[in-house]
């Protein structure tokens, strides 16, 4: 699902932001389930049912 370039990528951004490190498949994991909760908040809007 994830490259291996993608997971590092995560680790680099979850080191900057929370100010620890995660091993490679804790951060497999969490780039997943950030993935699977992007997908669920950004369904596309369907303006059909929007008009008036």
């Amino acid at each position: 699902m994830l490259s291996e370039q993608a997971i590092l990528e995560f680790q680099q951004l979850y080191k900057k932001k929370f100010g620890e490190e995660i091993v490679f498949n804790k951060a497999k994991e969490e780039a997943i389930k950030f993935l699977q909760f992007f997908k669920l908040i950004f369904k596309p809007i369907n303006h059909e049912k929007n008009k008036s």
